[in-house]
């Protein structure tokens, strides 16, 4: 199946995608949980390097987009010393698959043009990052205005329509803004009329649950595990316990809802939503969906739910629906009868309903056993 990874170049998470990649497919080199080898600041365990496996990935094809291509990609030391470290660690990735492509894509090509051709590489390091096979260049979008428009040959002033200045009356004006005075903080906030631009969906209201301490347990677990890990590379909690009682304590004395508060009120949103959630939009209806049979709910595709979604509160362009969304979704596990809802469905149109509702059915596959129950966190990557 086909993989997308989106990472910034940035040192650590190379070197932790390459370890990865090295792991998965059993590469030469990958670590192996050893008590006599040494510690990994990756696997975070004692490990040695493998010996055995093939150097590169022979079945799988990888295609490397970098954007800002000039940027940290050329290696600006001396190519007889040690270059550069996020050039070598691209140079590394791209060594691990037999079949490979680089693209880079920049604005200012001129350092990449400068890469020594010659500056060739080994088993475990690929060639330099020169574009010997093509260079093409993109063409400038119609609605560009550089340099050139403004001081070129045959500018025009008359052509450019000038920016006015945007003041807080336009911006009120134009979301339909009223300020209201709150009497708690003695300041003035902006209260959002037009319900299009306030609206919250459903997954953001179990994250106002799970700030004040409530929501689904199972999501509550998954919050504090990725709090405390969150708060360890932060290096706020240098221990897995110290960690733990820093995202409960933030949690439990509200500091974590008064933070998201904080958020709210600075991008001029109103936060008695956030107290009061009954205040969000509401779908006039609900439509339940209902089990086909017996069994136990075996596998969700997320892919067919978000799907789904999508055509539910948007449509075919049409404006968004911030109140469309699903709930009360039965999990991985879940015992159903027959006719019993696997969710609850909140719409405001008939013909998104009849559409999104396939993907609805396909998403969920029940099954007569009980399956073996999902770790929290499937893998850690970084």
């Amino acid at each position: 199946m086909p993989m997308v990874v989106v990472i910034k170049k940035n040192a650590k998470v190379l070197e932790s995608l390459i370890h990865w990649v090295e792991k998965a497919h059993f590469l030469k080199g990958h670590c192996v949980p050893s008590p006599e080898g040494t510690h990994c600041p990756i696997c975070r365990k004692k490990t040695i390097k493998s010996t055995e496996g093939s150097s590169a990935i022979e079945n799988e094809p990888m295609l490397l987009l970098d954007d800002e291509a000039d940027y940290a990609s050329v290696n600006t030391n001396d190519a007889a010393k040690r270059v550069t470290r996020i050039n070598e660690l691209l140079r590394i990735l791209l060594s691990k698959f037999h079949q490979k492509s680089y693209v880079g894509y920049t604005a200012t090509p001129f350092a990449n043009i400068f890469i020594n051709p010659e500056s060739l590489g080994d088993e475990s390091v690929e060639d330099d990052l020169f574009p010997r096979h093509f260079i093409h260049q993109i063409g400038t979008p119609s609605n560009y205005q550089g340099p050139s428009t403004f001081f070129g040959p045959d500018a025009n002033c008359n052509l450019i329509k000038p920016i006015g200045l945007i003041t807080d009356q336009k911006i009120e004006n134009f979301y339909q803004i009223e300020r209201e005075f709150n009497p708690d903080t003695g300041k003035f906030t902006r209260k959002i009329l037009d319900a299009s631009f306030s609206g919250i969906p459903d997954e953001l209201k179990e994250a106002i649950e799970l700030l004040k301490g409530e929501g689904p347990e199972d999501l509550q677990d998954l919050v504090m595990k990725l709090g405390m890990e969150i708060v360890r590379l932060a290096g706020v909690a240098g221990s897995t316990l110290s960690a733990k009682q820093t995202v409960r304590k933030h949690l439990e004395d509200g500091n974590a809802l008064q933070k998201f508060k904080d958020v709210v009120e600075y991008q001029g949103g109103d936060t008695r939503v956030i107290d009061n959630p009954e205040k969000l939009p509401t779908a006039k209806h609900t439509k339940k969906l209902p089990a086909p049979k017996r069994g136990y709910v075996h596998t969700i595709d997320a892919g067919q739910l978000a799907r789904g979604v999508q055509i539910l509160a948007h449509g075919e362009g049409k404006k968004f629906d911030p109140a469309a969304g699903v709930a009360e979704l039965c999990k991985v596990g879940t015992q159903m009868k027959q006719g019993e809802p696997l969710m609850i469905i909140h719409y405001n149109d008939e013909k998104r309903l009849s559409v999104a509702m396939e993907y609805f059915k396909a998403a969920y596959r029940l099954a007569p056993k009980r399956p073996n129950p999902a770790p929290l966190v499937v893998e850690r990557v970084a």
